[in-house]
This record gives C-alpha cells, structure tokens and sequence, in this order.
C-alpha cells in the first residue's frame, strides 16, 4: 500500500537523520516506502494481477482511515538491522 506523501516525507526525513548510523544498511529510495499488509513471500509475476484483483474487490466499499506513525524499530535487531519498520 503506497503511502501519502505527508507521511512518506516525515518517514523520509527520519532515514536522513538514522543514515549516518547505519551505514551498512541498504536504505530505499523515498518513493518506494510503502505499507505491507501481508508479505506473501515470492509470488509469480504473472499471479499479481489475479491478487490485485482480488484485494480491491475484497476492500471495495471499505471505508478508507487515517493512519499515523506510531514510533520506529527494526529486525532482525536494533544493532543489525535488515528492515527499519515504522509502526502505523
């Protein structure tokens, strides 16, 4: 789920200030901060259509919400992080 560009930027904005500090983590770009829901793990190129389809009929007629971010972390840990999350 892509983000809004207010959060996408403050999320933005916290990398450059954690970047000097990890130098050996492979940051991404701005642009490609996003929300995953559920990590399906590697799923076929041709199956994602079939799973878009699915999702937006499932989530058709859902209210939307707002979310913020409620603070940050990382796995496998703080010392020697592989994914930075930020908890919505």
């Amino acid at each position: 789920m892509l983000l809004p560009d207010d959060i996408r930027q403050r999320l933005a904005a916290a990398i450059d200030r954690l970047r000097p500090h990890a130098a050996d983590v492979a940051w991404v770009a701005e642009s490609n901060l996003h929300v995953t829901l559920k990590f399906l793990g590697q799923v076929d190129e041709t199956r994602a259509p079939a799973l878009a389809d699915a999702l937006r009929a499932t989530l058709a007629g859902q209210p939307a919400f707002n979310v913020g971010v409620r603070g940050l972390g990382a796995f496998p840990s703080p010392t020697r992080p592989r994914v930075i999350w930020a908890g919505l």
